[in-house]
């Protein structure tokens, strides 16, 4: 089983901390003591992409990106795959199952 984390940028000063509750990278070890049936911690990255895939990559957690909702999603399946190992990644991209072309963003990514 694995748990999306909401991972939508660092807060800044005044703000609310947007992924209150979540299981964020400085926390995982209090929920997986708490939440032993979960697997996987899964950022839900969209603004800080490289900086959150490696920091969900700690404490043994395997990379599992179930969405990325931001342009850009083959180079940053590449990066996920290329230098996390990642496990699994979907691009999501409003919805995969509403593509009117053919999907070749994996075929002709570039960085």
């Amino acid at each position: 089983m694995y748990m999306n984390a909401y991972t939508y940028g660092f807060p800044k000063a005044n703000d609310p901390v947007p992924s209150s509750g979540s299981p964020m990278p400085e926390v995982f070890d209090v929920w997986r003591a708490g939440a032993p049936g979960i697997d996987i911690f899964s950022p839900d990255n969209s603004r800080t992409y490289i900086v959150m895939s490696g920091k969900y990559t700690q404490s043994g957690n395997p990379l599992f990106i179930p969405r990325n909702l931001l342009g850009r999603k083959a180079p940053r399946a590449l990066y996920a795959f290329g230098h996390h190992d990642a496990i699994g990644y979907s691009r999501m991209s409003g919805g995969v199952d509403r593509l009117t072309t053919p999907d070749n963003d994996l075929a002709g990514a570039t960085t």
